[in-house]
C-alpha cells in the first residue's frame, strides 16, 4: 500500500530579487528596475492562481534557489523548499528541478513543476495536467514557444540522466529532455516564457485569448497583463540601437 499523500505537489522555481539575478535577459533591454517589477508581478499573479486550487488535492510550494532566503516574506504563502544550489551564476535549473522532484515525487500522488515567468498559465491548465498525467500514466508536458516547457507533470521516477543530459535554456531543451524520459509524454497547448521584451506581444496575446473565450483573470493576472501591455517592444528597440 503506498504511503505516498493523496495530493498533486504543485512547485514554481523562483529566485529572491537582491539575492540572485533575475530576468537578465529581459533587464538587459528594459533595465533591472523594470525586470524586477515584472517579475514581482508575474509571481503575484502565479500566486493567485495556485491560491484557487483546491486544497484537498493539491499542495503548492516554492523551490527558492538561496538557502538563506527560505524565510523572506516574499515565499510566505506557500512551504518554501531550498531546491539545492546557492550558486546563482552557474545554477542550473535541472539540477534545481531534479532535487525537488526527486524529493516530492516520494510523497505525493504526483508532481506538476512550474516556472515564475508566465503568469497567463490557468488553473485549469495544471488541473489538466494532473488528470492526463493519472488517466494515461504519462508524463504532462507544457511547451513553450522557445523550445523549452513552462510545466512538467509526472508521478514517474525521473532519471539524473534525463535531468544531467539536456541542454537547458536552448531551443532543444524539450526535444532533449523527452528524448531521456523513461515513460511517454502528453504536450499540452503551447504558452510564451517571458524571458526576452520579445516574448511579451505573444504573452499579451495569450492573455487577450483567454479573456476572449470568457475566462476570469485574476486582480493580479490583470494587473501584469496591463504592465506587459504599457511595454512597447518597438521603442525599446529603437532606443537600443
Amino acid at each position: 500500500m503506498s504511503n505516498k499523500i493523496n495530493k498533486t505537489a504543485v512547485v514554481v522555481f523562483v529566485k529572491t530579487p537582491g539575492l540572485s539575478p533575475v530576468k537578465t535577459r529581459l533587464a538587459n533591454t528594459i533595465g533591472e528596475a523594470s525586470a524586477i517589477a515584472f517579475y514581482l508581478l508575474s509571481i503575484e499573479a502565479i500566486k493567485s492562481v495556485l491560491s484557487r486550487l483546491p486544497i484537498d488535492r493539491f499542495e503548492c510550494f516554492w523551490a527558492v534557489t538561496e538557502q538563506k532566503a527560505l524565510k523572506n516574506p516574499l515565499w510566505r504563502d506557500f512551504t518554501a523548499l531550498y531546491s539545492g544550489n546557492d550558486s546563482p551564476i552557474n545554477a542550473d535549473i535541472g539540477v534545481r528541478m531534479s532535487v525537488i522532484y526527486h524529493k516530492l515525487e516520494k510523497q505525493y500522488r504526483n508532481v506538476v513543476l512550474l516556472g515564475a515567468d508566465c503568469p497567463q498559465i490557468t488553473g485549469l491548465q495544471i488541473d489538466r495536467a494532473q488528470s492526463l498525467n493519472q488517466q494515461n500514466n504519462c508524463t504532462v508536458i507544457g511547451p513553450s514557444n522557445d523550445g523549452g516547457f513552462y510545466l512538467l507533470c509526472s508521478h514517474a521516477s525521473i532519471s539524473d540522466n534525463c535531468w544531467q543530459n539536456t541542454t537547458w535554456s536552448s531551443p532543444d531543451t524539450l526535444s532533449e529532455f523527452s528524448k531521456h524520459l523513461k515513460t511517454p509524454n502528453m504536450l499540452l497547448n503551447p504558452l510564451t516564457d517571458i524571458d526576452t521584451v520579445q516574448d511579451i506581444p505573444n504573452a499579451c496575446r495569450e492573455f487577450a485569448a483567454l479573456v476572449d473565450q470568457g475566462f476570469k483573470l485574476s486582480s493580479q493576472q490583470q494587473h501584469v497583463f496591463s504592465w506587459l501591455k504599457s511595454c512597447n517592444p518597438s521603442a525599446y528597440a529603437v532606443k537600443n540601437r
